[in-house]
């Protein structure tokens, strides 16, 4: 029997130039991901209420992503908020209001629009 295929040299170097390729572009996808992840948190954790002179900021520091397709990404995130009651004469005097600082935690299942990413669900 003949030969009709044989992997030569170039072949193997060219695969392995595919994979690496393709490994770095998940790294990147997910990457991207978890970093519009964080964002969203940061937006759903920090938030501003006049009426009970209350405001809440948030810094997300973790995002792990748990599962991941083409069209929709479930991702947990983790991260530290700080509850600010200000005293009703002094508004943006940030000496007379108490502080509060918590740990924050999300479940964000986000879908894919027109090549973005867009919130769909949140579990806290």
């Amino acid at each position: 029997m003949e030969k009709v295929f044989q992997g030569g040299k170039w072949f193997v170097i060219f695969c392995a130039v595919f994979i690496l390729v393709w490994f770095a572009q998940q790294t990147v996808s997910s990457m991207r991901l978890e970093d519009e992840a964080k964002a969203i948190g940061c937006g759903v954790f920090t938030w501003f209420w006049p009426a009970e002179n209350c405001q809440s900021e948030a810094e997300i520091t973790e995002a792990s992503i748990i599962s991941k397709n083409d069209n929709d990404a479930v991702i947990k995130i983790k991260g530290k908020q700080v509850l600010i009651r200000y005293n009703p004469a002094s508004q943006l005097d940030r000496k007379n209001a108490r502080q509060q600082t918590m740990d924050c935690s999300a479940l964000l299942t986000l879908y894919r629009q027109n090549n973005r990413w867009i919130l769909g669900r949140l579990e806290l």
